[in-house]
Formats: C-alpha cells, structure tokens, sequence
C-alpha cells in the first residue's frame, strides 16, 4: 500500500520529482521603447531613433532590429504605468509566452513558445538577473522564475527560442533577463513611489518604493540602493472546516543595494547584493469539476488546513568590465540562495485513503522545503564591433547544493497528531562548460553566425525516509552524469538600413537525471527508471524585421518549427511516481507583430502567435498519445494596445486601451489517464486594460484598470487529486483591479 501522490504541479512542479518519486510520501513589442537611463550601452545611440532599443541577449549591445531572433524587451517604466507589479503582469500582453502553475504569486513558471510538459521536472525557460542565472538546475533545486516587482529595473528582454549556446542548461524555450539601472558616478539621483489599487473581491493593495543614487567620488565611484514593499490583498476565500476571506494575500519586502568602481576608461567593477522575501497566507485555487463549473462558488476553496507559501532569495554578484583593446573581458561571479516551503492540504485525499489503515485521521497536510545554494562563475571574452569578423569565447562553472524535504503530517480524533512520513533528500549538481561564437561578414549586407557549447554535468543524490508504516529508515544514493552540446547557426541580410531577413538554427537542453526511489511498505525498492535522459530541442526559424514609412510602421514576422525529443514526465502508480522520458514532440508555430505611428503622438500595437505543439509518440506511461496536444499552450493568442502621448497645459500626458486573447488550453495531454494527473479544459477568454497618467514636473501620475470587463478567465489547473475524487484546481486571472501610482523623482 502506498500513500497517495501529491497533486502537479504545486510548486510549479519544483518538488515534483522527489515527492512523486516517493511511494512514502504519499523587437521591441507593445512599444516598450526602453527608458533614457539605462545600464551603460542599453539606450538609444545617438543619432539613432528614438524608439529604437538595445538589448544585451546576445553578449553584445545590440539594438533589437539587429539580432537575428525574435526578441521582445518591455521597459520599467511602461511596466509602471500599466501598474505591473507581478511576474504576470509582465508576461500577460506577450502572445506565445505564458505563466504555467497555479498557486498563487512565486509559484509560477515561464514557457515560450509553447515548450512546456504543464508540470515541468526542469525549468522550461532560463531566469537571468542581468548576467547572473537564477534558480536550480535540475529536479532537486528551486526553479520557479523569480516573481519579482519594478524596483531598479531598467527593462526585461525575453528572448523566444532555445539559447543553449550562450546561456547552457534550461533555456530550452528561452530566456526572461532582468536589467537592472547601473550605479552612476556622475549625478546624485533617485525616486519615491506608491501606488494603491483595489481588486474586486479583495482589499486594498499597496506598493511602497524608493531608490537613491549617490556619487561616491564624482565620475569615479557610485553607490546605489532600492527598496520596496509591497502587499497584495487577495481575493480567495476558504471554505469548510477551516474558512477565511482573501487567503491568497501576499507580501513582498526586497532591497537591492549596487556599487559601481571604474577607476579609469578602460576598467569597472560593479559589487551587487539583493534580497526578496515572499509570503503568502494561501493558494488562489478555485474548486472546479471537471466540466469546468465552480463546486463551492466564485473565489471559492475548501480547506481543512493552512496552506501557506514562503519564499527568500538573496542573490550576490561581482562582476568586471575589462576593454582590452583586441577584446573586452567580463567576469562575473555570483552566489545565491533560495528558501522555499509550502504547505498543501491533502485532506480531502489522504483522510478517504486512510481512514481504514488510520482509524481517527481528521487532516492530512505535505509540507515541502526546497533550500537551494548555488554558486556561478563566467569569464568571456569579446572582440570589438567590427564590419568583417566578430568572436566570442568563454567558460562558466555552476555548482548547486540543494536541500528537498518532504513531511506527510496528520491530525488524528482518537490520539496524538501523527507524521506519516518523512523524506530528506540532499542533492548536488556540478556544471563545467565551454561556449564560443563566431560572426563572419562575406559582404557588407551578409552576417553568418555559428556558435557551440560542450557541457559536463554531475549530480548526486542521497535519500532518506522514515515512517511508522515502513519497518525501517531507507538510505537510498543515486548518481547520474551526462555529457551536452548545443549548437547555433544563423544568418542575417540586411535588405536596407532599416529593413533585414534572417534564418535562425539553434538547439538547447534540460539536463538528465536521477529518480528518487520508490519503496513498498515493506521498505523493498520498486524503481523501475533509476535514471532519466536530457531532452533536447532544435530549433528551425525563418524572420523578418524592419522599420518602414520613415518609422511610422514597425514590423517583426516569424515562422519556425521546434523539435523536442525525450520529454521529461511524470508516470504515476499505485507505488509512487517517477521522471520517465516521453518520446517526441513537435511545435510548429507563426509570430507576427506590427507597431503603427498613423500620426504624431499615436502608437498602435499589435501582435498574435499561432502555436501548434503536438506529440509524435505515445507517451504509455501517461495514456497519452501521438499528436495531443502539448499542454497549457493556446493554439492562438493576440494583442492589441492602442496609446496616444498629449499635453494638458504644459503637462506631457499619456492614454492606452489594450485587449488580450489567449485561446483555449490543456493543463494536460489531451489523453492522460483519469489515474495520473487528468487533462482539464482551460476556455479560451479576453480582458481589457486601460491607463493614463500625467508628468507634473519632478512627478508622475498613472491611473490604471486592469480587466476592465472583470473576466472570469481561467489560467491554470491541478488535477492531481482528482484520481481521488477530489474538484480540479483552478487558477483565475486577477478580476478588475483599478489603481493609482504617483513617482516623484529627484
């Protein structure tokens, strides 16, 4: 007999190797032009146009027109105005790039592109804080992308399709990068900012903001610090044997302090420290049938336990800028921690499953911590712009410490509360790499680009479990090691200044890895896969790009197919589960966006992605077959946003109205068996937003509206404990939420 498995993805699917694996356990888009103080290189250069953005993705400042890949980069400010304050709020107005997880805030994990299995063993997209990654490796680590709000940002670039070359291990669909505004030794400067918003159903929300930059020696040395607090009210209520009104309410407290060193031209040195705590009182479930109608009521979740959520993360870097002339040499180190724990109620399973075996038990709860330590190291070098042959090498090491726990907890009528199990799991992960590209020019017009990455990667795990109904503590080491190499191929011809064609092939990966154990209650090791492989993906893309009608008309345009092999899955049975590889799947998909300035003040937006990701095999262990679907991934998505800058007075003033359509999905494969985690059908929905705002001088005021209609659109869904009769999991969009902030800068 075995417990019953924990619901995927809770926690986005971070834990779900090891507690499965336990029978015990039971282009520049949407207008963002970036702002005009950037980090060094990221602005406009001179005499370029003033919409034109720079964007740091391939390891040169290069503006957005020029990079062969579809690349979309959303400024800070643009974020602000629209009152964006949560990673999906970043992501929300980016067709093709979707927030998977439900949860709540932090529980979230970014695809692109449709790349996604819904419960993802390893990250689909790669996180960098500037040139920093962020977030576990492998299966054992912390890989949520990191939820974070505007404070010191400059802008976020998101870079579609794999980017294994340059960025190694998970950025198989892509990568989300975080610019952060630079310390500058010329000028004292800085801002304070707050903004109130109310969301229907909810309270009163809160965002309290300030950064200052101080010159420490002028043109020399600079010191700049941030700081923020923010709280989300909520709007889910708990029913049941334990009720409560808004219990998905979050608060965030983060800082970031930089220091910036150049003591002459040629050299720099940037000393970076950040933290961000996260807490969240509950999940923003919905409970659903499976037919998709509210079993409680709307906001509704029936809880018999807490479920609360905490997150800390503190990141650490040093980093060095050095023009040797015949090349630019950076080096970057980092440090990182990352706390998670979250607690889900398993009552509703676990007390049905055990009532007789258990005489008395009243609650069930799974509290998991994943601690993970990670350090980083990268030097590369880069030789200077030139208009006939371009290079770039480096080298980067990653070793990760990671520490999973998982306690099955219970309450009982007839005596004492009493743990069901318990599960430790220390795990290490190592990562030694060699990347390169090169870029040769045979005509002015023409840029041919190749570029490699070799990879080696070791892990090592070793887990222990305890529990009354097992005779015996379990040690069980597992090792796993494997060899990776990634490859990239592109050319770019440039039709006229402004105007270019490029054909684009890459490949990326997610590392393979080791099983944890599944065990009888006889304490007899009922492994089937000790061991999992990597997935690799290759990339296929044809693109356009261009600014025409002497930059009243922007345009970007994409077709591209995406080959995945061995995916990485959960199989579940009445033992436990384990990470098995799922054969094939394919993605064959258009992008198109168009940004139109009809007149002077006017921008008008627009931007829709075609995604057809299917599978190519049956995957047996799940019931799934050749061509469904690949989940939580919309056939179609569009958006549509139109502005106009003004002036009231002598004031420079600001309106836009937006629409978002995101098609109809499957949270999973169309054909999963009702005893795995059962395919739930997330309908297609529209939402509106509005924002306006005014320059008063050293101040700025927006106004905001977001889903103005008040939609009920449904985002994501855990069907894991529908195998034991329990509703689906629904995860709504945030209802209308109307607010305002006010920035004075100084």
């Amino acid at each position: 007999m075995s417990f019953p498995q924990r619901p995927t993805p809770r926690l986005s699917a971070v834990l779900v190797a090891s507690a499965f694996g336990l029978t015990v356990h039971a282009h520049a888009q949407d207008g963002a032009a970036v702002a005009s103080t950037p980090p060094a290189g990221a602005q406009a250069q001179a005499g370029d146009d003033a919409h034109v953005v720079l964007v740091t993705g391939t390891r040169r400042r290069t503006p957005v027109r020029e990079v062969p890949m579809a690349v979309n980069a959303i400024s800070a400010e643009e974020l602000e105005r629209r009152g964006a304050e949560q990673l999906r709020d970043y992501v929300e107005s980016l067709p093709g790039v979707t927030l998977n997880g439900g949860g709540g805030r932090g529980m979230g994990q970014i695809s692109i592109r449709g790349i996604t299995v819904g419960g993802d063993i390893n990250p689909p997209t790669s996180t960098y804080l500037d040139d920093i990654p962020y977030g576990g490796s492998d299966h054992n680590g912390a890989k949520l992308s990191l939820d974070l709000g505007t404070l010191d940002l400059h802008h976020i670039e998101i870079y579609r399709g794999p980017q294994g070359t340059l960025y190694g291990a998970n950025a198989l669909g892509g990568v989300v990068k975080y610019v952060f505004n630079e310390p500058d030794p010329n000028q004292t400067s800085g801002h304070v900012r707050g903004e109130l918003s109310s969301t229907r159903n909810g309270s009163l929300n809160y965002t309290a903001s300030a950064v200052a930059n101080v010159p420490l020696s002028p043109g020399v040395a600079a010191l700049r610090f941030g700081t923020a607090r923010t709280r989300d009210a909520g709007h889910m209520d708990a029913v049941g044997p334990l009720p409560g009104e808004r219990v998905d309410r979050s608060d965030a407290t983060s800082y970031r302090i930089a220091a910036l060193f150049t003591p002459n031209r040629d050299l720099s040195f940037k000393v970076t420290a950040m933290q961000q705590k996260l807490a969240r009182d509950g999940n923003d479930a919905t409970d659903y049938t499976m037919t998709g109608q509210p079993v409680q009521g709307e906001f509704q979740h029936q809880r018999y336990v807490p479920e609360p959520f905490e997150q800390t993360v503190r990141v650490g870097s040093f980093e060095l800028d050095y023009d040797l002339r015949w090349a630019r040499l950076n080096a970057v180190l980092s440090y990182q921690t990352s706390d998670n724990r979250v607690i889900d109620d398993a009552s509703g399973a676990y007390v049905a499953a055990y009532s007789q075996l258990i005489p008395g038990i009243k609650t069930a709860w799974v509290d998991t911590t994943v601690n993970t330590r990670k350090k980083t190291a990268e030097v590369r070098l880069t030789s200077p712009r030139s208009d006939r042959f371009e290079w770039l090498a480096g080298v980067f090491a990653n070793r990760e410490d990671n520490d999973l726990s998982v306690l099955n907890d219970s309450t009982n009528a007839n005596g004492p509360n009493l743990r069901l199990a318990s599960v430790t799991m220390p795990a290490t992960f190592r990562e030694v790499a060699a990347f390169g590209d090169v870029t040769f020019y045979p005509l002015p017009a023409l840029g041919l680009t190749l570029g490699a990455r070799a990879s080696r990667n070791k892990q090592h795990s070793s887990q222990t479990v305890e529990s009354p109904l097992i005779p015996s503590a379990k040690d069980v080491p597992t090792e796993a090691s494997d060899n990776s190499h990634t490859w990239l191929a592109t050319a770019r011809y440039t039709i006229a200044p402004k105007s270019s064609v490029y054909v684009r092939f890459a490949t990326g990966y997610n590392p393979g890895g080791v099983n944890s154990a599944k065990l009888s209650l006889s304490g007899a090791t009922l492994t089937v896969h000790p061991s999992y492989t990597a997935n690799t993906l290759l990339s296929s893309e044809v693109g356009y790009k261009a600014d025409l009608l002497d930059n009243r008309l922007s345009v970007e345009a994409s077709l591209y197919r995406l080959d995945w092999k061995d995916l990485q899955v959960v199989s579940r049975d009445g033992t436990g589960g384990e990470i098995v590889n799922g054969g094939k799947a394919r993605v064959n998909g258009a992008e198109f966006a168009a940004t139109v300035r009809p007149a002077d003040g006017w921008t008008i937006e627009s931007s829709v992605a075609w995604i057809d990701g299917k599978t190519r095999d049956d995957i047996v262990e799940l019931g799934a077959r050749a061509g469904d679907r690949l989940p939580l991934s919309p056939k179609w998505a569009a958006a549509l946003r139109a502005g106009r800058e003004f002036t009231v007075g002598d004031h420079t003033a600001h309106a836009a109205l937006a629409w978002r359509y995101v098609g109809e999905r499957d949270s999973n494969f169309q054909h999963t068996a009702v005893d795995q985690a059962p395919a739930y059908k997330l309908p297609s929905y529209s939402t509106f937003a509005f924002n306006a705002g005014v320059e008063l001088g050293a101040a700025t005021v927006n106004v905001f509206v977001r889903n103005l209609a008040d939609k009920r659109g449904q985002a994501a869904a855990n069907t894991g404990y529908v195998p034991y009769g329990q509703p689906a999991l629904v995860s709504l969009i945030e209802p209308r939420t109307v607010g305002v902030n006010v920035q004075y800068s100084f």
